[in-house]
């Protein structure tokens, strides 16, 4: 019956093994030749240590074929465990053979062996003949079979992370790139570690309004887990969620595998997906796509289970959201789900708004009952939301920041301090810093890019738009413009004299 059990523990393990390598390959990059290597290497490796520790009689092993040369543990060495009775590998390039059961030295090779506890191991000794006292150390052999799935993660640990040596011995057919690639995954596959509340900031803002500029300064940081306009996917699956906030939840807490379509959509939206970082690079992605590019074609499909394990060893998350229309509906964020949550609210002189607009939608705007709807509604949701932060509601309270486009133009890097400093995120990292200096002093035409110059930038829809259109905006987003410190125009002549900014100090 022992030995029944055993076996079927044995089998289960093997069963499980191969699933998971099994997974590898279904995240499979572009160079199938080298991932087959990796995955054969693998899966005959891993599972092969797993059978070898889980039993004690090593006479009846069968010769296993695998490339060579084999990177594997000494086998004929017996186990060292730690305090906590676990299996510490200690891994060696071996030159041996096996031959009718029996490890052979290759010639010239040497025979390993090992001094541990002042006790020099001979290879050739027979690991039924050892014993528990001979080990040093509580446990048994069989002991060290995995009791769960982050001891076999542990194992699996310890066979991945050669690869790149197995990637020295066989470049021929296996790239490095490849090679970085298995290593980000397991180390995605891991239990991410505990963190301290974590933070989860929502830019809420309005369409045209520069969020995808304030977005990159999160987006860059490498310890944030970034989302591009998710809420899109609720107009498209409109009555799959409960409402935005249960939507909010979910995306924030990398609960992706309660997210129906979210995976779908990131697939299918090419802009995106290739608006966050973390989804258009390793491991979520074999290659590395600039930000805003449709050119995602080569990534792998997003899959739920595996996107949200590497959500979870993200320090933080985030997104920008141009559909969210309420920041009161944030309020259950708060108080039923206990976010750390931290909302910045992203606001624009409406001026600005709708010439951005009309230069996206290559139309002209004109002083008629469309211009006057579209600015009245505009205006309307943003003199709510600032209502509401006037209001100061309790759980508003330190969870709100009120930035303005045009501020952070001007001084991309003092903003980009603030902004940390309110969210409790540390210092700017480098990476971000990097980004501000590289993409705030470009000229572009490209109405959707992130690059360009942010200081000519911020006025520009003054070049843009007739008088009479800017008076009209003016007139009717007249408590907005007062509000935000923005200057009402009285004539052409302070329209087009770009010497005097429309933007006051706070």
């Amino acid at each position: 019956m022992k030995f029944y059990r055993r076996r079927k523990n044995q089998l289960c393990t093997w069963v499980l093994v191969t699933c998971i390598l099994f997974s590898f390959s279904l995240l499979a990059s572009h160079d199938s030749r080298g991932h087959l290597f990796l995955s054969q290497y693998l899966f005959t490796n891993v599972g092969r240590s797993l059978l070898k520790r889980s039993s004690s009689v090593s006479s009846d092993r069968r010769a296993i074929n695998h490339p060579k040369p084999l990177i594997d543990f000494d086998v004929t060495v017996p186990p060292v465990l730690d305090e906590s009775g676990y299996f510490v590998g200690k891994v060696l390039v071996d030159t041996e053979q096996e031959q009718g059961g029996q490890r052979l030295p290759q010639d010239g090779a040497l025979v390993h062996t090992r001094r541990e506890d002042n006790v020099v191991r001979n290879p050739n000794v027979s690991r039924t003949n050892l014993k528990k006292t001979e080990l040093g150390v509580k446990g048994t052999w069989q002991s060290t079979m995995p009791k769960s799935a982050e001891d076999l993660i542990d194992i699996l640990d310890s066979k991945i992370s050669q690869i790149p040596q197995v990637v020295d011995q066989a470049r021929e057919f296996v790239d490095v790139d490849l090679a970085d690639e298995f290593l980000q995954i397991h180390k995605a596959l891991k239990p991410a570690p505990k963190k301290d509340n974590p933070v989860r900031v929502l830019i809420v803002t309005n369409r045209r309004s520069g969020s995808s500029f304030l977005g990159q300064i999160l987006n860059q940081n490498p310890g944030i887990f970034f989302n591009f306009e998710p809420l899109k996917l609720l107009e498209q699956k409109p009555g799959i969620y409960a409402n935005q906030s249960v939507f909010l939840s979910l995306l924030l807490s990398c609960k992706f595998k309660q997210m129906p379509f979210l995976m779908d959509f990131y697939n299918k939206e090419r802009l995106h997906r290739s608006g966050s970082l973390a989804f258009s690079s390793p491991p979520l992605c074999t290659l590395s796509v600039p930000v805003n590019s449709t050119n995602v074609r080569q990534c792998d499909k997003l899959h739920p289970t595996f996107a949200a394990s590497v959500c979870a060893r993200y320090s933080h998350t985030a997104a920008k959201l141009i559909r969210l229309y309420d920041i009161s509906s944030l309020e259950r964020l708060v108080t039923r789900n206990n976010l750390n949550l931290k909302i910045i609210h992203l606001v624009r002189d409406p001026r600005g708004i709708l010439s951005s607009r009309s230069a996206a939608e290559k139309r002209t705007l004109n002083v008629d009952k469309g211009l006057e709807g579209e600015a009245g509604y505009l205006c309307r949701r943003i003199k709510s939301n600032l209502g509401l932060a006037s209001s100061r509601p309790p759980w508003l309270e330190g969870r709100y920041m009120l930035v303005r486009y045009e501020d952070i133009a001007y001084d991309p890097e003092k903003w980009a301090n603030q902004v940390y400093k309110f969210a409790g995120l540390g210092t700017v990292p480098s990476e971000v810093l990097s980004w501000i200096r590289t993409n705030t002093n470009v000229e572009s035409t490209n109405v959707y890019s992130t690059s360009r110059n942010s200081k000519a930038t911020a006025e520009a829809w003054r070049k843009a738009i007739s008088f009479p259109v800017a008076k009209r905006i003016g007139e009717v987003c007249k408590d907005v413009l007062s509000l935000l410190k923005y200057q009402p125009l009285e004539n052409k002549e302070e329209l087009i004299n770009m010497k005097r900014s429309v933007v006051n100090p706070w």
